[in-house]
Order: structure tokens, then sequence, then C-alpha cells
């Protein structure tokens, strides 16, 4: 008697008929269920520094400037708009997780074909760091976004416009440094510097036309918000002690009496330079 085994195949056809909007759809629902946790009034990580410091903004003062104030503002706007509940706290950060998995996308398109680039998307919304990040209030994910864009219009040679996104990344966290980084390593490596005097020429002024807009656009805004808000790096405390000695008519002492003063005063951070400088260190 012969026996024969059938192995089940999987039909996997509908796989050719997925396309970016399905990866979004699918990273929204999960965002949004997880977003909901927790709903009373817990904080997770981070998050209970950047509501405080959201809420000081609120009320006119620069708390946290030791980060860059972009993110914060942005909370601020959902806080005035829907109230201060996790809802305001972290819609804007999913909006953004949201957006930046488009964004990669489109980067990967610039490289690869489009299963390639719907893959490095999906790399995106699995990864559990990013994941967990994009839905909390955090720095990154504005930071993100902003990033991605930046890279995604420098590709398609709208330099000036890139650096308008760059600054907005580095007045969201100022770990979107490291963006530029690898724009400048990918520049070099393409662009074939010193060897052709056209692209050489082309090169130092584009990047010279990107430098000025970063200044700016993003030490400029710095400056103004702090100019506003007037962010405090330290708090001078002097401490005054007197002492008193009572005598009799003869001199001699009764007592001795002890008076301690306590003055405090901010000390202000006045220039944009100075601001930076501080989140640096």
């Amino acid at each position: 008697m012969e026996v024969k085994f059938t192995i089940p195949t999987l039909d996997l056809s509908f796989l050719k008929k997925i396309n970016i909007s399905h990866i979004i759809l699918i990273s929204l629902v999960l965002r949004i269920f997880v977003m909901t946790f927790p709903n009373d009034g817990g904080k997770i990580f981070d998050e209970a520094h950047y509501t405080g410091a959201v809420n000081k903004i609120l009320e006119g003062v620069h708390a946290n400037p030791e980060h860059p104030p972009l993110t914060k503002l942005i909370v601020a706007g959902f806080i005035k708009i829907f109230g201060n509940y996790w809802f305001a706290w972290r819609v804007p950060m999913v909006i953004c997780s949201i957006t930046s998995t488009y964004l990669v996308y489109l980067i990967a398109k610039e490289f690869f074909d489009e299963k390639i680039a719907l893959l490095a998307s999906s790399f995106l919304i699995f990864d559990i760091i990013w994941f967990i990040h994009g839905n909390i209030f955090m720095l990154e994910p504005p930071a993100m976004m902003f990033g991605l864009g930046f890279i995604l219009l420098y590709l398609r040679g709208r330099y000036k416009w890139s650096a308008v996104l760059f600054s907005l990344a580095c007045l969201s966290n100022e770990k979107a440094l490291f963006f530029l980084i690898g724009v400048g390593l990918y520049s070099l490596m393409t662009d074939k510097i010193l060897k052709d005097t056209k692209i050489n020429k082309q090169f130092f002024k584009m990047w010279g036309t990107f430098a000025l807009i970063f200044c700016v656009l993003g030490v400029g805004t710095l400056g103004v918000i702090d100019s506003v808000l007037k962010p405090s790096k330290a708090t001078n405390i002097n401490i005054g002690i007197q002492h008193t000695i009572i005598q009799d008519v003869n001199g001699s002492i009764l007592r001795t009496e002890t008076a301690t003063s306590t003055h405090t005063n901010q000390v202000y951070i006045n220039k944009p330079i100075e601001h930076a400088l501080m989140m640096w260190t």
C-alpha cells in the first residue's frame, strides 16, 4: 500500500497587492490601541518630566532647557486644544510616527524598488524601541519625522527646504545632528569631491546655503524662544550668617545668637549659542 503525504501550500499571492497604505493602516491601528495605556493619568518613562515642563511652558516659564523646545511647544498646543491628559500628550507622537513610516518608504524608493521600500517601512513599524517611543510623549518622534524629511528633500536636490526641516529636527531633539553626519558622509562619497571643479563648487555652494538657513532658522528660532520664555540655566543660592554676642554690663558673655538668611536668584540664558552649548554639555 502506497502512502502519499501532501504538504499544504500557503497562498501568498495576496502579498502582491499590499502597498504602503496597508502598512500605514496597520501601524496606525496598533499605535492607537497601545497609545491608550495607561489612560488613568499614569506616565511612561520621561513623560513624567516632559509633561511637567510643558505645563511650565504654558505658564510662561521655559522648563527643561537642557533639551530643545519644539516638541514641548507642539504638545503644549495640543494640550491647549484637547486638555491636559494622555491623548494630548501622545497623539502628536503617533502622527509623527506614522509620517516617519511613509518617509522611510519614500527614501527607500530613491534607491530600491517597491518591494524593498515596503520591506523597509515594515521593519520600522515593528522595531520595538521605535514602536514604544512613537506612542508616548518623547522628544524623538518629531525629530525623526523632520530628520527623515530632511534626508528625502536632500536626495531630491531641494537643499533649501531640507535645511528648514533639519533646523526643525534640531529644535525638536539635539540628537538630530546625527542625520547631518549621515547625509554629509553620503554626499562626500557620491559627489566626487575634489575630482571635478564644477561639482566641487556646487558642493560647497550647496552646503554654504544649507548652513546659512540652519543658522538663521535653527539658531535664530532658539534665540526668539529664549527671549520670550527666558529659560534658567542655574540658581544662585547666597547664604548669610550673622553672629550676635549678648553681654552684661561687666562685659561677660550671656549668650550668642545666630541669624541665617538665604537669598536665591535665577541665572538666565541670554544667547542661543549659550543655550546650544548648555544642551551639548
